[in-house]
């Protein structure tokens, strides 16, 4: 029976927070999961029958023990504020260690009734000595990668062996807007959703130091609660507030749930006082786990489900360097980075040191060009004194050892003197000035990258290539959202009163439906070297697939209408003496190889006067008859292509009429998604249609 408190007399202030939080992800990532492998259900029954047994139990032997379990923190960044310090980190397990063990000072601010409820869990956290290859470490693991953009399951990157270790994931942001989520042990007990067990959680939730601070900070504690079989209070939703629940702990009262601090809220059994104050509610004035809480996290680690029982077992605390007797402590591994990769002649570059494994005590820098061009303070500032990729190293050491990292091609200094002028045609057919000029930033450090091809071209036989390569068959690691860029050279468009900066492109999805094309191509604009960007275009969907129906293993244009082309206006506040260009492709999974060729400046790409964009297609939605209409130039020979969702063509029709409206017949054809391909010449226009 569930146990509850009466307590009348007592009158709390209502207490709200002005700054904003954020929900929990559990619950919306439970449903999914069951919705795709319903055996989950039967799995937390058999779970919730062993913790009940366990809970009645409540032999003395299990309260006296204290369960030691063995960390590792992976941060997922993009060198930004995501990448959060080593100090920041340790102050995170500090404020594990001090609420599962009931350490916190302000368990004093306790209401009356629930004060003598609160329990020390006797779960301790340490941060791991020794990795899973039996190397030294300080259980953090800093990963450079977009995915920290993502936040799902496929960023649980780099998942060390979820039966020795509690893998904790640090992102940038979170998809569905949620401050993290775990799973519960029976959700991840076999097959590929073990390769998502662990907390993955905002970086700005960690700890109270930092990118964080004391109000998010026991969000961690909220999120390894899941992971240790707790529930909400109000049960298995993400709605606080709803609708009364219970979270199968007989000292924790029915509640809906709170997302403001009204510590004498009583709203499910009028006069029955709710724990607000529960590390499981979003009340963010948490200060406690109860005594059915407590025994129920306890029963998740006596449990053989998900590899919970081995995690605190003496063997596995020796195997982690857990335990005092084989504790490491290492010396650190040299890693760095510029917080800008482009910087004007001039302009100062701060060097972040990055190293891992263990923090410094000393640093040595060199910087070639550099001024200073040595120093050994931990971040420093350096101008450099001629233009051109710049190397620079640095050696990291403290009483365990030292480490050096060397790399060649660091940072890009720009002249402030530009590269081009107008007008400017690239067509790749010279090889020297790609390797010069242009940077290619691979944000995923992976196979996927741009660079000069040879073999296909709108204009000659070389163009650029970004090769695409969906990094792992599994469905939580897709290749979504992967991210690459491509840096011009710089171009001096002083002077003038408005020009175009024009390019081809071929790209064919993979995607089967159109509503899954959802790859990006964006082009951006710098006038100050790059430390600021603009966004002057986005091509996606249709648009960009102008190969559609024509995807394979590894697309290849094989016609000029499989190119299409498009244009950026510079307008006077572009036309500066200094300007780059940068295109951005964001990947999908479904995504295959992009080429682009002809990018120019001021220069006629000789586009035909009639252009495919002078064309209305009407209605949309259709039901019988779809309307494409010619506003301009009548066009001669212009090729009408329908295709159904999954690519196949369905008609082929070449219009030579006088008149300028075209009737397509869509009577035939089911409710559904098609695609309209219209071409003309080297033009090529895609156009969604709904029936």
């Amino acid at each position: 029976m569930k146990k509850v408190f009466l307590i009348m007399a007592l009158v709390w202030p209502f207490i709200s927070h002005s700054q904003s939080s954020f929900p929990c992800g559990s619950d919306h990532m439970r449903r999914v999961r069951i919705a795709q492998d319903s055996s989950i259900l039967i799995k937390e029954h058999l779970l919730e029958q062993f913790t009940q047994q366990f809970v009645n139990q409540e032999s003395s032997n299990r309260t006296n023990q204290v369960y030691t379990i063995p960390l590792v923190f992976h941060i997922l960044h993009q060198k930004g504020p995501e990448n959060i310090s080593d100090a920041q980190i340790h102050d995170a397990v500090a404020i594990l260690n001090r609420d599962f063990r009931k350490l916190n000072a302000d368990t004093s601010q306790i209401v009356a009734g629930f004060d003598t409820l609160a329990e020390d869990a006797k779960i301790e956290f340490r941060l791991a000595t020794i990795d899973p290859l039996g190397n030294c470490t300080n259980g953090i693991d800093r990963i450079y990668s977009p995915e920290t953009y993502v936040g799902d399951d496929g960023s649980k990157l780099n998942q060390w062996p979820r039966n020795k270790y509690l893998n904790i994931w640090v992102v940038s942001q979170m998809e569905n807007g949620v401050a993290g989520y775990a799973y519960y042990p029976s959700a991840v007990d076999a097959g590929l959703m073990a390769m998502v067990d662990g907390v993955i959680i905002l970086h700005n939730y960690i700890g109270s130091i930092g990118t964080s601070n004391p109000y998010r900070s026991r969000a961690l504690t909220h999120e390894v609660g899941h992971w240790m079989n707790l529930q909400h209070p109000w049960g298995n939703n993400n709605d606080p507030g709803v609708a009364c629940g219970d979270d199968q702990v007989n000292d924790t009262p029915i509640t809906k749930g709170w997302t403001t601090c009204n510590l004498g809220g009583n709203v499910c059994n009028p006069g029955i006082v709710e724990n607000v104050q529960n590390y499981m509610d979003y009340s963010y004035c948490s200060l406690m786990f109860t005594k059915g809480q407590v025994l129920r996290m306890q029963a998740a680690l006596e449990s053989t489900e998900a590899g919970r029982n081995n995690l605190w077992s003496a063997q596995n605390l020796l195997a982690t360097g857990v335990d005092p007797s084989t504790f490491q402590v290492c010396a650190p591994k040299a890693d760095f980075y510029p917080d800008r990769q482009i910087v004007c002649l001039g302009d100062a570059v701060q060097f972040i040191d990055n190293s891992t494994r263990a923090e410094a005590t000393t640093w040595m820098w060199n910087f070639q060009d550099g001024n200073p061009a040595t120093s050994n303070l931990q971040s420093p500032l350096v101008n450099f004194t001629s233009p051109g990729w710049k190397q620079v190293s640095l050696n990291v050491s403290n009483s365990e050892g030292n480490d050096t990292k060397t790399i060649n091609r660091s940072v890009y200094i720009s002249a402030g003197i530009p590269d081009y002028s107008m007008p400017y045609w690239e067509s790749f057919e010279w090889y020297l000035p790609f390797n010069e000029k242009w940077i290619v930033n691979n944000l995923g450090e992976n196979s996927n990258a741009f660079s000069l091809y040879q073999g296909v071209g709108y204009t000659g036989n070389y163009c650029i290539k970004l090769g695409y390569q969906n990094p792992l068959p599994i469905p939580f690691f897709d290749g979504d959202k992967d991210i690459d860029e491509l840096i011009t050279p710089s171009f001096n468009l002083s002077g003038s009163l408005g020009t175009n900066f024009n390019f081809r492109y071929s790209y064919a999805t993979n995607a089967l439906q159109l509503s899954n094309i959802t790859e990006k191509l964006q082009v951006y604009s710098s006038v100050d070297c790059g430390n600021t960007w603009f966004l002057r275009k986005t091509i996606t969907g249709t648009d960009l697939a102008s190969g559609f129906g024509s995807s394979g293993a590894s697309f290849m244009p094989t016609s000029p209408s499989q190119w299409g082309y498009d244009e950026i206006y510079i307008s006077g506040s572009l036309a500066q003496p200094d300007v780059r260009f940068k295109f951005v492709f964001i990947s999908s999974p479904y995504s295959n190889n992009l080429y682009l060729d002809d990018i120019n400046i001021g220069t006629s790409t000789e586009v035909p006067e009639f252009r495919l964009n002078d064309i209305d297609v009407f209605p949309n939605p259709v039901n019988d008859f779809l309307t494409i209409k010619f506003n301009k130039i009548l066009p001669k020979d212009l090729l009408i292509e329908l295709f159904d969702i999954t690519g196949k063509k369905l008609e082929r029709i070449t219009f030579i009429s006088e008149s300028d409206i075209f009737s397509l017949d869509f009577s035939q054809y089911p409710s559904g998604l098609y695609l309209v391909r219209l071409s003309f010449g080297e033009q090529s226009r895609c156009i969604q249609i709904i029936k």
